[in-house]
């Protein structure tokens, strides 16, 4: 037990700290003495323990994944086929693509044929997993990949925030505990379903924190060299999802000033070494990032203005932290767009009634520790600007009750923040606070053991020393009690299979092919992503779902800047105000205009989506011929030369609602039909 509660050294008594360590802002034994500590090897015991940790994780989110390594397969089976985890395999096929084939990695041609693709760096939530596992897509497709990314996010979350929480803590099971609370959050296992790479894989919080730390405090490696670290760090991070660098900036920021505040002889000292490591680590990150942030701000297809709209509404509910939920981000039924349908989860900023509460009391045993009431500073901080702007519901938004996100949603860039996105520092400073927690309650115990002890040894003293260190690490395995009951494991798997022209047919298109896919891609319905990116993105399509500049070609809109045409098939595809499109002469001849202007080529429409028939007749009407039936799907090849069909509005529903054979050309040739007559529709 001695060795599990410390497997550093000997356990501490009350108000020590471990070498070069000071969590009161003091002097550490550095200042003291004048010499840096000497680095000592790695000890065998604390590589197994990391390595227990690594594999403990990695157990609990295989089993989290179970349909998928166990009673699936890693390189088929997936949450499904839509929403945002199509995207999310566009993304990961795109990088991979680009190395291979040359083209530029900053700029995706592969979706929004004919409006000059994507900027990648906008989209940059997915870029560095893309480069990291291009091997695996190679190999095994994104699909693959997609399953390496999720199942790898907690466990390297969780990993990261044991080597940040063991710089400053002994207790070993408040550092497990603590770790697992942060790798395994709301935050991360409300979004992994998903894909949502960006808010699930959160290595940079604890390692920055690492280097803050070391610069600020203990000053264990030199500035110049932990500069160099940090900005390299921040370069990956970029790569990574630069919404969280952006968050991590301004709650560095606010951590830095509540850390001169409770120190500030300490930071005036100090002041030198902080501004030469954070200087260097700014040098690094602009030599490194200046192309790609040219790029990302003025490059070709960049945009001006937040990349969803009203994003500061999108705050989290102000009594999350004790309020599971549910999440209604999980209820994505509403859509109709064949999503996640899995158990909703809670909110992502929920911590539970028992983490409050060990938090609470254990101020008792830490009040005096500037580096705890650093941590509640940061926590409360960011809890705070996840609430967005709370607008009042006879008021819009921008005059809702004020709250601190005010203070940013002018500023650029941090403006387009989603403040709800803030949770996960929220998450990670009561993660720390919890082992720091623990880890009080401890020293606490020790200290009462060496009382009782300093006279003589006491075996019965020592035996009761390991029994308090295992009831404070019960309790703090307790109070994540409430947070894993809201969980529901093994993630819902839905087999939506990908379309049987998509498999066998689409993989023998020529190169660089511009296809028009229904559903058509969008953000509500961006499946044809997914099976473009399992096809190797042999072809190209249009639509897609990235953030792209809007019709002006300026201001973004997080969806197809395609106008009137846009709406048309973003109505076929999905019901969106209960009706669908009708098949007016001005309607049918803007969709033919817009796909002459787009390059489209191929045009198929399958058996998913809203009403494949209705498709199918409208399509018929703007193509104005038949479409073969290939592979389950109806298919033209080439736009033709026929003029579109000028047919009666109604006839087309008409012709759906004739159909009662399986005859898959009954409502094409019905259309045709009706064209021919002039009037109306003819069975």
């Amino acid at each position: 037990m001695s060795r599990i509660i410390s497997a550093q050294s000997a356990p501490l008594a009350v108000g020590a700290t471990p070498p070069g360590i000071d969590t009161n802002g003091g002097q550490g034994p550095d200042q003291l003495t004048g010499h840096r500590p000497r680095r000592t090897p790695i000890d065998r015991h604390v590589l197994v323990l990391h390595a227990g940790v690594i594999v403990g994780f990695l157990v609990i989110a295989i089993i989290t994944w179970w349909r998928v390594w166990i009673t699936g397969h890693p390189t088929s089976t997936i949450t499904c086929q839509c929403g945002d985890v199509s995207e999310a395999l566009g993304f990961l096929a795109w990088t991979p693509y680009a190395l291979a084939h040359g083209h530029n990695p900053f700029l995706s041609n592969a979706i929004y044929a004919g409006q000059g693709g994507a900027n990648m760096l906008v989209n940059a939530s997915w870029m560095a997993f893309s480069f990291l596992f291009a091997p695996i897509t190679w190999l095994f497709g994104p699909v693959a990949t997609f399953n390496v990314v999720v199942t790898l996010a907690p466990v390297v979350s969780g990993w990261c925030f044991f080597l940040a929480v063991r710089k400053f803590t002994r207790f070993v099971p408040g550092q497990i505990v603590a770790a697992a609370l942060y790798g395994f959050s709301p935050v991360i296992v409300t979004s992994e379903p998903f894909g949502h790479f960006f808010q699930i894989w959160l290595f940079y919080p604890p390692l920055a924190f690492l280097c803050l730390y070391d610069l600020f405090v203990t000053r264990r490696h030199r500035p110049v060299v932990l500069g160099i670290a940090f900005g390299l760090l921040t370069v990956v991070q970029f790569f990574t999802s630069t919404e969280v660098l952006v968050i991590c900036v301004v709650i560095g920021l606010i951590g830095s000033v509540i850390a001169a505040i409770l120190a500030p002889r300490a930071a005036w000292e100090r002041r030198r070494h902080i501004l030469l490591g954070l200087t260097v680590a700014a040098g690094t990150v602009a030599v490194f990032l200046a192309y790609p942030l040219w790029f990302a701000l003025a490059g070709p297809r960049h945009i001006i203005g937040a990349p969803w709209p009203a994003s500061p509404i999108f705050g989290a509910p102000l009594f999350s932290l004790l309020n599971p939920g549910p999440n209604a981000h999980h209820l994505s039924k509403a859509f109709e767009t064949g999503g996640y349908f899995g158990p909703a989860g809670p909110y992502p900023s929920y911590i539970g009634i028992g983490i409050v509460t060990f938090l609470l009391v254990s101020a008792i045993a830490w009040h005096r520790s500037r580096l705890a009431w650093l941590l509640v500073g940061v926590g409360l901080s960011s809890w705070f600007l996840s609430l967005g702007i709370l607008a009042l519901p006879e008021k819009p938004a921008t005059n809702g009750i004020w709250l601190p996100w005010r203070l940013f949603q002018h500023i650029p860039v941090v403006s387009d923040v989603i403040p709800s996105r803030f949770d996960a520092i929220t998450v990670f400073a009561a993660a720390l606070l919890l082992a720091l927690s623990a880890e009080s309650w401890w020293q606490l115990a020790v200290a009462h053991h060496e009382h009782r002890t300093r006279s003589a040894p006491d075996g019965r003293a020592r035996r009761l020393l390991r029994m308090r260190g295992a009831g404070i690490a019960v309790v703090t395995v307790a109070t994540l009690i409430p947070v894993g009951a809201t969980y529901t494991f093994p993630y819902v798997i839905h087999d939506i299979p990908i379309p049987a022209w998509f498999q066998r047919a689409a993989p023998s298109l020529a190169p660089g092919t511009v296809v028009l896919a229904y559903p058509y891609p969008d953000n509500l319905t961006p499946q044809a992503m997914g099976w473009q990116a399992v096809n190797g993105l042999r072809y190209r399509i249009v639509g897609g779902f990235a953030i792209v500049p809007g019709q002006d070609g300026r201001h973004s809109v997080a969806g197809s800047p395609f106008g009137g045409t846009r709406a048309i098939l973003d109505s076929l595809s999905l019901r969106m105000d209960g009706h669908l499109p009708p098949a007016t002469d001005s309607a049918i001849r803007m969709v033919r205009g817009s796909l002459r202007h787009w390059g489209v080529q191929v045009v198929v429409v399958t058996h998913q989506g809203r009403d494949p028939r209705y498709a199918v007749g409208f399509f018929t009407a703007v193509l104005g011929r038949l479409p073969s039936v290939e592979q389950g799907a109806w298919v033209w090849h080439g736009l033709g030369s026929n003029l579109p069909l000028n047919i009666q509005p109604a006839a087309l529903s008409t012709c759906v609602a004739r159909h009662t054979n399986t005859d898959p050309l009954f409502v094409p040739t019905c259309v045709l039909q009706a064209a021919q007559h002039g009037t109306g529709a003819r069975p």
